[in-house]
């Protein structure tokens, strides 16, 4: 019984500084991430195709779309087809995009990351965003190691998912006109 114990504290006390470990690594992602945007979002040298392209390679490159895709949306096994798989994919990036420039095109304020905190085998990274009146919106970027890199898997936005939000926009959208409804909405909010 006491051996079990002490294997048990091993084990956490080694979960926790692995976190700790990777927690350095997903905060320096997901500053990279919000600085990367907010000056593209800020550089009034840039053209608005360039903007768009600065954040849409930004989303790219920070986000797990495999696995968003697979969580919110579905995947080959949802029915869709290997084409419809890929429009998808391709449309992922573009989206999360033009979501953020939405929200956030116009402020001002450079987002403040801030500290990290262990969840399940993710970490959370809290991130201030600021909206373009100034008004201060607490967010917390959940980011998992993916192929020895830290990949963004979900916004979570005053305690809410933004996966799960998605999921029941998506599946809506996927009842009412099939794959092809969704991937049209995706294109359409794309940047």
């Amino acid at each position: 019984m006491m051996r079990r114990a002490f294997a048990l504290i091993l084990l956490l006390a080694g979960t926790q500084a692995q976190a700790a470990d990777f927690g350095g690594e997903a905060r320096d992602a997901v500053a990279a991430l919000v600085s990367t945007v907010h000056a593209a979002l800020t550089d009034a040298a840039l053209t608005p195709e360039a903007r768009d392209a600065a954040v849409r390679d930004a989303a790219a490159e920070a986000f797990a779309l495999d696995l968003w895709r697979r969580a919110v949306i579905g995947g080959e096994d949802a029915g869709f087809t290997p084409a419809q798989s890929a429009a998808i994919d391709a449309a992922l990036p573009g989206w999360l995009a033009g979501l953020y420039v939405e929200r956030f095109a116009g402020a001002g304020r450079k987002p403040e990351v801030g500290g990290v905190a262990p969840a399940r085998r993710d970490v959370l990274v809290d991130v201030t965003m600021f909206r373009p009146r100034g008004e201060p919106l607490p967010l917390d970027y959940r980011v998992r190691e993916v192929d020895g890199a830290p990949k963004v898997l979900d916004v979570i936005i005053g305690g809410v998912s933004f996966a799960l939000l998605k999921r029941e926009e998506f599946r809506a959208i996927l009842e009412r006109g099939g794959p092809e409804a969704l991937i049209a909405h995706l294109q359409a909010g794309a940047l």
